[in-house]
């Protein structure tokens, strides 16, 4: 029998009237909700830069080379990875001198079902959509081959100029996908709008000609990314928690963190934070397919960052992790100080297991925190656990 464990800790100078979890319980059970059967999901919000789309796009990679299933999806994903990124920054409408302008942009990628799905959003001039809506409409106008001789008409006659680059970069979408290109505007008010593309890689696309739609898909999609920013998430990972995977996340982690107009010291106690939990994940986490598996979940508000993962555990480790952790709740602040010194002193002489001061250090870093166990009907028992700092 396996247990959800919730684990959840505070980093901020919490107001009266905050609540951290009543604030995501809706969209982490929405998010589990739609990714749980999922291999690998990862959404995220904020800077794009070079340097974060090859971090996505290694992540990606590393995941594809240990899936023999998906292995020839490896190349077409890294293009489309790096041609939606190179969408965002073409289209993407970002007043930098703003700092809530940080969380309008978003990416987001699932493996399921031998599929990938590839999607972003970002905010746009109301004068661009007719312009971008009929070249997107024009792309889906036509199959594989089609559009394999519309694009080098394009090249041969200089119209990519004029063009501006977009619709090269649509056209190709559309070519290595296989598939229908998903989008939607959604006006935001004012002079900007929403605009959200879905491109659906498969493992073995129809050659004869893109023809299949995914509004089912889109739509799941475009409702997990609108709750992400609505909640402030700027990283959300669903996937194993190896070693390789683990170092992939915290570069992207440290190179979001690099935009934050917070405190250094706020920021270095997020990363640490965060590395921590999910080291704590890869060591406690059930084992799905022979590798350590778990969800986390990163945001920022006006008070501070907040961290939540969830992980599946067995029995055993959940009478480990109760006893540690029923412990600590038990223990007052001044006391806690004391037992965490001579902890670093035991670890050091190897004197008690490292696990055990991981959970000590993460509730000190927290004004407050809670766990709890949970074996929902029909899913995997998880552990979630969430930080503001």
């Amino acid at each position: 029998m396996r247990f959800r464990l919730t684990f959840q800790t505070y980093y901020c100078n919490l107001t009266s009237n905050f609540n951290p979890n009543k604030m995501n319980q809706k969209l982490i059970k929405e998010f589990y909700r739609a990714i749980h059967f999922d291999d690998l999901t990862i959404a995220y919000s904020g800077n794009f830069s070079e340097s974060m789309t090859d971090k996505i796009i290694e992540l990606s990679e590393a995941y594809l080379e240990s899936n023999k299933k998906l292995a020839k999806l490896k190349k077409r994903t890294s293009f489309l990875v790096a041609e939606c990124f190179q969408n965002v920054v073409r289209h993407g409408k970002r007043d930098r001198n703003l700092a809530s302008d940080r969380l309008n942009d978003s990416f987001f990628m699932r493996f399921y079902n031998n599929r990938c799905y590839i999607a972003s959003m970002n905010t746009i001039p109301n004068n661009q959509v007719r312009s971008l809506k009929s070249k997107l409409d024009t792309v889906n106008l036509y199959n594989k081959k089609e559009l394999r001789l519309m694009y080098r008409s394009i090249l041969e006659a200089g119209e990519f100029m004029n063009a501006g680059g977009a619709g090269l970069g649509l056209i190709e979408m559309a070519r290595k996908t296989g598939n229908k290109l998903e989008y939607m505007f959604e006006p935001q008010g004012g002079d900007n709008s929403s605009f959200y593309l879905l491109m659906v890689l498969e493992n073995a696309p129809d050659e004869n000609g893109t023809e299949k739609r995914h509004p089912d898909a889109f739509e799941e999609i475009r409702s997990v990314i609108k709750n992400v920013q609505e909640d402030n998430m700027f990283l959300l990972y669903k996937g194993d928690f190896e070693k390789d995977i683990i170092g992939h996340i915290e570069q992207i982690i440290e190179r979001n963190l690099d935009t934050q107009y917070d405190s250094l010291a706020a920021k270095i106690k997020l990363y640490h934070a965060a590395i921590l939990t999910m080291h704590k994940i890869g060591h406690f986490s059930a084992r799905v397919d022979n590798k350590p598996a778990g969800m986390l979940f990163l945001g920022r508000y006006e008070d501070g960052y907040m961290i939540n993962a969830t992980f599946p555990v067995e029995y055993a480790i959940k009478q480990v992790l109760e006893k540690i952790l029923s412990e600590i709740r038990d223990t007052g602040d001044e006391e806690l100080d004391k037992k965490y010194n001579e902890q670093l002193k035991a670890v050091s002489s190897d004197e008690i297991p490292p696990q055990e001061i991981g959970f000590t250090q993460l509730t000190k870093m927290g004004k407050s925190w809670d766990f709890a166990f949970n074996s929902p009907e029909g899913l995997m028992d998880e552990l979630v656990y969430q930080v503001i700092i």
